[in-house]
């Protein structure tokens, strides 16, 4: 029940963050989560009672459903149409290797240092990630990430 809290309440978040998309632009949305989301392992540092996880797996799924529609909505802005099919390829590589290796290095640190450092050093090297991710992708772009231009004209200027 824990475990799948967070995918439904990502089912009923994609609307409200749709709408945040529409108003604010994947810019601000891709912002406001990727610097919540880090928070998110390091809030299980300070759990003590079993009605916990399940406040923090609602959490996850709400900032994970606006971080992955922001973030789908930018890569479709940023990777150019004749590269696309590469592009995203190469993003879920990405993905899924981090999948690999954080388990890996997980297992390491709890065997030195306990669990709490796992989550600790997993909100901290997500703050890191979001800031190399931020000044090496969303800066550059900022301008293609702004509020929804309702003339209809503001999709038309990407590549």
């Amino acid at each position: 029940m824990v475990a799948t809290s967070g995918n439904i309440v990502q089912i009923f978040a994609l609307p409200f963050w749709g709408g945040m998309v529409y108003k604010r632009g994947d810019l601000w949305v891709l912002v406001v989560t990727g610097l919540c989301i880090p928070v998110l392992p390091i809030l299980w540092v300070f759990t003590h009672a079993s009605w916990q996880p399940l406040l923090i797996n609602l959490l996850t799924g709400f900032l994970w459903a606006g971080f992955n529609l922001a973030n789908f909505n930018f890569l479709l802005k940023m990777i150019p149409e004749s590269d696309r099919q590469e592009g995203a390829a190469l993003y879920q590589a990405l993905v899924l290797l981090s999948t690999v290796l954080g388990p890996l290095v997980g297992a390491e640190v709890v065997v030195h240092w306990g669990y709490r450092w796992v989550f600790a050093l997993s909100g901290i090297l997500r703050y890191g990630a979001f800031f190399v991710f931020y000044l090496l992708g969303l800066r550059k772009i900022h301008g293609i990430s702004g509020p929804r231009d309702t003339s209809g004209t503001a999709d038309q200027a990407y590549p």
